[in-house]
């Protein structure tokens, strides 16, 4: 794969947050985060509700507030520029937490996602680059 570089926004200067336009089949200019510390790439409950997807099965997750059971949807595929994994299993997680510091937060990228590539950052030009 040629490498993909796209644009990340950081909209609040106080919150050390990249937001990533992301498509989730085929669909949309989502706004995900970017986690290095998160192991799976989750999707918020309304994103699940407009793509129409099904949830099954559960699994068991460690925070930083303790344990939580999250119910798991499949999704076809996830791109960012023209980085794409396709059949990802992810968690469905409210990230209304989050949503107070930053306006509007349709997922997650976690390490599923980001291990497929070489990923750098660049600060200064605000780029992710994925190869």
């Amino acid at each position: 794969m040629k490498p993909t570089r796209v644009k990340f926004s950081k909209p609040d200067p106080r919150a050390p947050l990249i937001v990533l336009p992301v498509k989730v089949n085929g669909r949309g200019r989502l706004r995900f985060l970017l986690d290095t510390g998160a192991s799976h790439t989750c999707v918020a409950p309304q994103l699940v509700k407009a793509l129409k997807l099904e949830t099954s099965g559960n699994a068991t997750a460690l925070g930083a507030g303790g344990t939580l059971s999250l119910a798991l949807t499949r999704i076809e595929s996830l791109r960012i520029g023209a980085a794409e994994v396709r059949d990802l299993v992810v968690a469905v997680v409210d990230v209304e937490h989050v949503a107070k510091v930053l306006t509007h937060i349709d997922g997650v990228v976690g390490n599923d996602f980001l291990g497929q590539f070489v990923v750098t950052l660049d600060y200064r030009k605000r780029t992710v680059t994925l190869k």
